[in-house]
Protein backbone atom coordinates (compact mmCIF):
# COMPACT_ATOMS: atom_id res chain seq x y z
CA UNK A 1 0.00 0.00 0.00
CA UNK A 2 2.90 2.36 0.72
CA UNK A 3 3.93 2.08 -2.92
CA UNK A 4 0.65 3.56 -4.13
CA UNK A 5 -0.14 5.91 -1.22
CA UNK A 6 2.19 8.68 -0.05
CA UNK A 7 1.17 8.58 3.61
CA UNK A 8 3.56 11.34 4.80
CA UNK A 9 2.17 13.75 2.17
CA UNK A 10 -1.42 12.85 3.02
CA UNK A 11 -0.77 13.28 6.77
CA UNK A 12 0.78 16.72 6.22
CA UNK A 13 -2.11 17.81 4.02
CA UNK A 14 -4.75 16.45 6.42
CA UNK A 15 -3.19 18.26 9.38
CA UNK A 16 -3.20 21.57 7.51
CA UNK A 17 -6.76 21.07 6.26
CA UNK A 18 -8.20 20.16 9.68
CA UNK A 19 -6.37 23.01 11.45
CA UNK A 20 -7.62 25.44 8.79
CA UNK A 21 -11.20 24.19 9.09
CA UNK A 22 -11.12 24.42 12.89
CA UNK A 23 -9.78 27.98 12.73
CA UNK A 24 -12.48 28.88 10.23
CA UNK A 25 -15.19 27.41 12.49
CA UNK A 26 -13.85 29.25 15.55
CA UNK A 27 -13.82 32.50 13.56
CA UNK A 28 -17.42 31.87 12.45
CA UNK A 29 -18.35 31.25 16.09
CA UNK A 30 -16.54 34.47 16.99
CA UNK A 31 -18.87 36.42 14.72
CA UNK A 32 -21.88 35.07 16.63
CA UNK A 33 -20.35 34.91 20.11
CA UNK A 34 -17.13 36.97 20.22
CA UNK A 35 -15.74 35.66 23.52
CA UNK A 36 -16.28 32.00 22.61
CA UNK A 37 -14.83 32.58 19.17
CA UNK A 38 -11.70 34.22 20.59
CA UNK A 39 -11.23 31.38 23.08
CA UNK A 40 -11.82 28.76 20.38
CA UNK A 41 -9.38 30.42 18.02
CA UNK A 42 -6.72 30.71 20.71
CA UNK A 43 -7.17 27.07 21.78
CA UNK A 44 -7.07 25.91 18.17
CA UNK A 45 -3.82 27.78 17.58
CA UNK A 46 -2.24 26.55 20.82
CA UNK A 47 -3.49 22.97 21.06
CA UNK A 48 -4.47 22.28 17.47
CA UNK A 49 -1.09 21.29 16.06
CA UNK A 50 -0.30 18.74 18.77
CA UNK A 51 -3.81 17.30 19.17
CA UNK A 52 -4.59 17.28 15.46
CA UNK A 53 -1.09 16.16 14.52
CA UNK A 54 -1.10 13.22 16.90
CA UNK A 55 -4.58 12.14 15.85
CA UNK A 56 -3.80 12.38 12.14
CA UNK A 57 -0.50 10.54 12.66
CA UNK A 58 -2.40 7.71 14.36
CA UNK A 59 -5.25 7.54 11.85
CA UNK A 60 -3.46 8.01 8.54
CA UNK A 61 -1.37 4.85 8.38
CA UNK A 62 -1.75 1.68 6.32
CA UNK A 63 -2.50 -0.30 9.48
CA UNK A 64 -5.17 2.12 10.73
CA UNK A 65 -6.77 2.31 7.30
CA UNK A 66 -6.96 -1.46 6.85
CA UNK A 67 -8.29 -2.02 10.38
CA UNK A 68 -10.90 0.77 10.19
CA UNK A 69 -14.30 -0.85 10.92
CA UNK A 70 -15.91 0.72 7.85
CA UNK A 71 -13.11 -0.48 5.58
CA UNK A 72 -13.27 -3.97 7.12
CA UNK A 73 -17.04 -4.06 6.59
CA UNK A 74 -16.69 -3.10 2.91
CA UNK A 75 -13.90 -5.62 2.38
CA UNK A 76 -16.05 -8.37 3.92
CA UNK A 77 -18.84 -7.46 1.48
CA UNK A 78 -16.26 -7.64 -1.33
CA UNK A 79 -16.92 -3.99 -2.18
CA UNK A 80 -14.10 -2.15 -3.87
CA UNK A 81 -13.14 1.44 -4.36
CA UNK A 82 -14.75 1.42 -7.78
CA UNK A 83 -18.18 0.86 -6.18
CA UNK A 84 -17.89 4.36 -4.68
CA UNK A 85 -16.18 6.28 -7.47
CA UNK A 86 -18.28 9.14 -8.85
CA UNK A 87 -15.68 11.00 -10.93
CA UNK A 88 -12.20 10.38 -12.28
CA UNK A 89 -10.26 12.55 -14.69
CA UNK A 90 -6.86 14.09 -15.38
CA UNK A 91 -6.24 17.50 -13.83
CA UNK A 92 -2.96 17.73 -15.73
CA UNK A 93 -0.71 15.25 -17.55
CA UNK A 94 0.81 14.21 -14.21
CA UNK A 95 -2.18 14.67 -11.88
CA UNK A 96 -5.34 12.61 -11.69
CA UNK A 97 -8.41 13.38 -9.56
CA UNK A 98 -10.78 10.75 -8.18
CA UNK A 99 -14.02 11.53 -6.29
CA UNK A 100 -15.72 8.87 -4.19
CA UNK A 101 -19.00 8.88 -2.32
CA UNK A 102 -21.15 6.30 -0.58
CA UNK A 103 -24.01 5.73 -3.06
CA UNK A 104 -26.27 4.45 -0.27
CA UNK A 105 -26.19 7.70 1.71
CA UNK A 106 -27.60 10.77 0.00
CA UNK A 107 -25.87 13.19 2.38
CA UNK A 108 -22.54 11.35 2.46
CA UNK A 109 -19.54 13.62 1.87
CA UNK A 110 -17.53 13.33 -1.33
CA UNK A 111 -13.94 12.31 -0.77
CA UNK A 112 -11.53 13.68 -3.36
CA UNK A 113 -8.16 11.98 -3.84
CA UNK A 114 -5.35 13.33 -5.97
CA UNK A 115 -2.97 10.94 -7.67
CA UNK A 116 0.37 12.17 -8.94
CA UNK A 117 2.65 10.52 -11.46
CA UNK A 118 5.99 9.89 -9.73
CA UNK A 119 8.45 8.42 -12.18
CA UNK A 120 6.52 5.56 -13.80
CA UNK A 121 4.10 5.03 -10.88
CA UNK A 122 0.87 6.76 -9.89
CA UNK A 123 0.54 7.50 -6.16
CA UNK A 124 -2.20 8.98 -4.03
CA UNK A 125 -0.59 12.18 -2.75
CA UNK A 126 -3.54 14.09 -1.29
CA UNK A 127 -7.01 13.45 0.07
CA UNK A 128 -9.37 16.36 0.64
CA UNK A 129 -10.81 16.27 4.15
CA UNK A 130 -14.63 16.47 4.05
CA UNK A 131 -16.33 19.48 5.63
CA UNK A 132 -16.30 19.37 9.44
CA UNK A 133 -20.09 19.28 9.40
CA UNK A 134 -19.87 15.87 7.74
CA UNK A 135 -17.62 14.56 10.54
CA UNK A 136 -19.06 16.05 13.71
CA UNK A 137 -22.56 16.82 14.95
CA UNK A 138 -23.79 20.38 14.50
CA UNK A 139 -23.50 22.57 17.59
CA UNK A 140 -25.82 25.58 17.90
Amino acid sequence: MKKIVDFPAIRASAKAQVEGKLLQKSQELGEKRPVLGDIGEALTKILGPSVIGGTVDDLVTPEALLSNPTVVEHREKDEGFWDYMTYAFFSSPTTFRVDAKNPNEADAPTITATMTLEGVRWRVTDVAVPPLTAMVPKVN
